[in-house]
């Protein structure tokens, strides 16, 4: 569940605050943060299934055009055509090999995205800063950001001094983001929000103070391991006729043969 504010990089950080119903001297209250936990679940991505590396294998084997070429290579050795088998061979191996190395990566990348909810937080709760776990957190929260953090949840900044955030993980720009507080344009895309901290970013330098605005899968990380995950449970349109291709190429070949 999101919370009701919409587009918090065009809103002033004050007109925030006021939104989520907190203050950012004195943060929530302990029993208001535990009545939004449950509202809205812990700052936690969802565990996507993990396969062993024995089905990530299998994956790969299990596919028509695999067969075929199989079957392929099988009659080269029967007919005594040795250097056309042993190409099959090559073709089947390096095939494997590469599927299995790229979804063996997205895999340990998923897991990667799983640690980032494994960290501390500051946050400010009853005028107090403590640390609590990350998972914790609540839109409303107020927050204190420093050098060498990672971001807990997607925040709209209220306070920063010379900040700077490596947004790799999120847009795969290796250059530090310079931050600031003022509002910005409504359309302005999410590399660009520079008023806006994002979960699974790093602090490379400065200080800042944050409000809360999402957590868990509500967080732009969150969209993007939503999207990979969905990804890999639905065929592209692209697969699908490849498959469909394949499985006539079997019959035309059986019928030739």
């Amino acid at each position: 569940m999101r919370p009701s504010i919409e587009n918090p990089h065009s809103c002033l950080a004050d007109e925030v605050v006021k939104e989520l119903k907190t203050d950012e001297e004195s943060g929530l209250s302990h029993k208001r943060a535990e009545e939004l936990l449950k509202k809205f679940g812990p700052n936690q991505l969802k565990e996507q299934d993990k396969k062993s590396v024995f089905q990530i294998l299998v994956d790969q084997l299990n596919n028509p055009i695999v067969y075929l070429l199989s079957a392929a290579a099988l009659l080269a050795f029967a007919f005594g055509d040795i250097p056309e088998g042993v190409a099959i061979v090559v073709v089947l191996l390096l095939n494997t090999i590469i599927g299995f190395w790229m979804e063996y990566q997205a895999m340990q990348s998923m897991n990667a995205l799983q640690e980032m909810d494994k960290v501390k937080a500051t946050v400010i709760r009853n005028g107090e800063e403590s640390e609590i776990d990350a998972e914790n957190l609540v839109p409303g929260d107020i927050i204190t950001l420093e050098a060498g953090a990672l971001v807990p949840a997607d925040a709209r900044l209220i306070e920063a001094s010379e900040l700077t955030i490596d947004e790799s993980p999120l847009t795969g720009e290796s250059v530090p983001v310079s931050k600031q507080t003022g509002p910005i344009d409504q359309e302005t895309q999410v590399a660009d929000r520079t008023n806006m901290v994002f979960k699974g970013t790093a602090v490379t330098n400065g200080r800042a103070t944050a409000v809360i605005v999402t957590t868990g899968m509500e967080t732009e990380i969150g969209t993007i391991s939503e999207l990979v995950s969905s990804a890999e449970k639905e065929q592209i349109p692209l697969n699908r006729k490849l498959e469909l291709l394949t499985k006539r190429l079997i019959w035309v070949t059986l019928g030739l043969a």
